[in-house]
């Protein structure tokens, strides 16, 4: 599963790519948006609620109790919860630009970079 999870951090990387034709290019960046949803916004939510349950079924346990701390629990809610807010934020941030490439606004392969240069630095060059 850790290979396919990785996907999406190589179709990012082809995202970028410029020998692509625009319609190579829009299914890339379709097949981005999907794997990223698939292997951050769906899959681990659902693995940490599944450990959540187990953690707070066996932290009445003396055994539990024997060999993890009393903040182990909470330290990993908190952690979590921040872990898959800040995939939920990309995510908006990743459907926000697909909806301005699919509407028009933005081209297909405008703004594919990495670079902090604003479209208006980009328009003085």
């Amino acid at each position: 599963m850790i290979d396919s999870a990785c996907l999406h951090v190589v179709l990012q990387g082809l995202i970028r790519a410029d020998f692509f034709s625009k319609t190579a290019s829009f299914v890339n960046q379709c097949l981005f948006a999907f794997m990223f949803f698939i292997f951050r916004v769906v899959i681990p939510p659902t693995y940490y609620v599944r450990l959540m349950m187990v953690m707070w079924r066996e932290s009445s346990k003396d055994s539990y109790k024997a060999c993890h701390g009393p903040f182990l629990f909470p330290f990993t809610m908190m952690l979590g919860l921040c872990f898959h807010s800040l995939n939920g934020f990309w995510f908006y941030k990743l459907i926000r630009k697909m909806k301005r490439k699919l509407s028009g606004q933005e081209g297909i392969q405008a703004n594919n970079d990495l670079s902090a240069t604003t479209r208006e630095d980009k328009k003085d060059k």
